[in-house]
């Protein structure tokens, strides 16, 4: 078996609608990305493991930290909860709250690595079918693993829909 089948094979069932899979140190969420609801579970999975700020970290160029870090936003206010992205400063709400930053992948930017591993937490971003597993492992050494609480699977064309629309 390959990386490429490794990667495959224990996160495709992240994409099955379904409640949260707990693991000693991460979350996996079953998931459609497209829809809030599921952005609301992947939110309140990343709450328990009690972080001020959050550094949202692709594994590859595709999906962009900020397409994340804005569904995430947006998931959090919808639960009122203050949450803000800090790409966009202009926009943090009154009781500051959780700060989430999107950054570029560390393979492609080590400057990423830099500031992941100062902050209180990270996500990692997987695309499906375009990231391998050894460049998962290589993002989660630069960071080191004790900074992950969760791992978000998404296919091409998830993130292209608003988070209420379905399929």
């Amino acid at each position: 078996m390959n990386d490429d089948t490794m990667l495959m094979k224990p996160l495709q069932v992240g994409l099955e609608p379904g409640p949260p899979v707990r693991t000693a140190t991460t979350t996996f969420v079953r998931a459609e990305p497209g829809h809030l609801v599921h952005w609301q579970s992947l939110w309140v999975s990343l709450v328990d493991h009690h972080w001020a700020t959050l550094a949202v970290v692709p594994v590859g160029p595709w999906p962009r930290g900020s397409e994340v870090t804005g569904r995430l936003v947006d998931a959090a206010r919808s639960m009122c909860q203050a949450a803000f992205s800090v790409e966009d400063p202009s926009n943090v709400p009154d009781e500051v709250g959780r700060a989430i930053l999107p950054l570029t992948s560390p393979l492609l930017a080590p400057a990423s690595a830099l500031v992941a591993r100062n902050v209180d937490a990270a996500l990692l971003v997987v695309s499906l079918g375009r990231d391998t597993l050894s460049n998962a492992r290589a993002v989660r050494d630069l960071i080191g693993p004790e900074k992950f609480v969760g791992c978000l699977v998404v296919r091409e064309g998830d993130l292209e829909r608003e988070p209420w629309e379905s399929r």
